[in-house]
């Protein structure tokens, strides 16, 4: 073979190593919420490297807010009378009537009180490689 075509041969047959997760990018960056109830579907994008790739990954990490009262991931739920909400972390009071159907949508955020928060997506990686991608909430109960 000639040395050009098995060098083409290989690179297209990559190097056999899976992708390397290499950081996480919370979409949007920071959301400004007007009213309690008010919500927000963040996104999480796993950039990786060798090959370079991009992945939706909002599915799959773990999402976290570091003020709940402020913000909070919280499954959309019915019960018998109406539609209503059951917080993912158990923090937050649930205002369901038991028996109640609940789905969780992943990234979805929803406004609480007036404040701050710093929300996160986090995979871990195996062992103590914990990737996080970051982004910053403001909630007001001010509108335009």
């Amino acid at each position: 073979m000639k040395p050009i075509l098995l060098g083409a041969l290989l690179l297209l047959a990559g190097c056999g190593i899976e992708p390397n997760l290499v950081s996480l990018d919370v979409s949007p960056a920071t959301a400004m919420l007007c009213g309690a109830q008010a919500q927000v579907q963040f996104l999480a994008t796993g950039i990786y490297f060798h090959p370079y790739s991009q992945r939706d990954l909002t599915t799959q990490v773990t999402w976290a807010s570091d003020a709940q009262r402020v913000a909070d991931f919280v499954a959309v739920c019915s019960d018998t009378h109406d539609v209503c909400q059951q917080s993912v972390l158990g923090l937050t009071p649930a205002t369901c009537a038991a028996p109640a159907t609940c789905i969780l949508v992943p990234g979805l955020l929803t406004a609480g009180s007036s404040g701050s928060s710093q929300v996160s997506a986090s995979m871990n990686r195996g062992g103590s490689k914990i990737i996080v991608g970051n982004a910053a909430v403001t909630v007001t109960q001010t509108c335009p």
